[in-house]
């Protein structure tokens, strides 16, 4: 039996949406936030990601607990606090 390849591996899709819970700085995310590597094993966008939680805490800057729910499409929608 052949294992699949790498590639092939990073282009299929999850089969349920899953949620990963992280603690981040407001408005400093950048692509190596602490749950970039995470998320991008999940196939999310890293920059896309990023774009939207600064838009989301632009106003605060604390650390902030934040949940993020990957979805089947490999989009991800952000909860805060």
């Amino acid at each position: 039996m052949l294992k699949p390849s790498w590639a092939t591996q990073a282009l299929r899709k999850p089969k349920a949406s899953s949620m990963i819970q992280t603690i981040m700085w407001a408005a400093q995310t950048m692509s190596r936030c602490p749950g970039g590597p995470i998320l991008s094993e999940r196939g999310v966008f890293i920059n896309q990601f990023c774009k939207k939680f600064n838009e989301k805490a632009k106003e605060e800057d604390i650390p902030l607990p934040t949940k993020s729910f990957v979805k089947p499409d490999r989009t991800c929608e952000i909860k805060i606090g």
